[in-house]
C-alpha cells in the first residue's frame, strides 16, 4: 500500500487519506452514484469457462456470443 501511495500519489501514507474518504460516504452518497451510473444503458458482461454459456448473466436482452469457433484454451477445443 505505501509503494502504491509512493509511486502514484507521491505520499507513502496517501492510503490514510482515501479510507478517510471512503468513511465519509454515506448511504445517500452511495444511491446518488448509483443513480448516476448504474442505468441504461449499460452492458452486461459474462466470462465463463467454454462450452458453459448456461452460466451465462441473464440480461434483459439476448445475448450475443462472441467467442472464436477456432479459438483454443490451454490447446483443448
Amino acid at each position: 500500500m505505501m509503494a502504491m501511495g509512493e509511486q502514484f500519489a507521491h505520499d507513502p501514507v496517501d492510503y490514510q487519506r482515501q479510507l478517510a474518504a471512503r468513511e465519509r460516504l454515506t448511504p445517500a452518497d452511495l444511491l446518488r452514484a448509483a443513480a448516476r451510473y448504474l442505468q441504461a444503458p449499460r452492458m452486461v458482461m459474462s466470462m465463463v469457462p467454454a462450452g458453459k454459456l448456461d452460466e451465462i448473466s441473464k440480461p434483459d436482452l439476448p445475448f450475443v456470443d462472441v467467442t472464436s469457433r477456432t479459438s483454443t484454451v490451454g490447446g483443448a477445443q
